[in-house]
């Protein structure tokens, strides 16, 4: 009995020997290689830029006058990126659908801007909220923006200034 026992505890040797070295001849037998993959995740950025100043001009009295249009670029490097534009005033007063300006007096200066190329859309609103867009569309472009003045109460020698950031938003 012994014998047989010892038979096959010899065959349990060799088996494990032969499978140890057969899987290690295979493994070392294989190739690997890697491959690294890069992107960019997220979406092409755009820029604006705009005149730092426009001047309004000179006006004599109380009234109403078309001013000069504001042209504010958005450059996307020829991608095509879905953008907007909004509206905060910095320096002035936002009154729903009108700027009223700082002067130098008791003066009253309020100005109206309006998207030409959305007329119908009416004024601009200037209070900060990301949902009173305007200039949509995709890529680079042009937006030009009509300007109004209303002036209802000034004296001689009267200025007024305002101060109007425009922030643009990626969809």
């Amino acid at each position: 009995m012994m014998r047989i026992s010892f038979f096959y505890g010899n065959i349990l040797w060799f088996m494990l020997a032969f499978s140890v070295l057969f899987f290690t001849g295979m493994a070392s037998a294989s190739m690997s290689m890697e491959t690294l993959f890069k992107g960019r995740l997220g979406k092409s950025t755009c820029t604006i830029s705009s005149p730092g100043v426009v001047n309004m001009g000179a006006f004599s009295g109380n009234g109403s006058w078309p001013g000069p249009p504001l042209t504010i670029n958005i450059n996307c490097n020829g991608a095509a990126v879905n953008t907007y534009l909004w509206g905060q005033v910095i320096k002035g007063d936002v009154s729903y659908d009108s700027i009223h300006m700082i002067e130098n007096d008791n003066s009253i200066f309020i100005l109206y801007l309006t998207d030409a190329a959305n007329s119908s859309a009416g004024t601009i609103d200037f209070s900060g909220n990301k949902s009173f867009s305007f200039c949509a569309g995709t890529g680079t472009r042009e937006c030009r923006l009509n300007t109004r003045l209303t002036i209802m109460q000034s004296s001689a020698n009267s200025t007024a200034s305002v101060t109007l950031r425009f922030n643009l938003e990626h969809k």
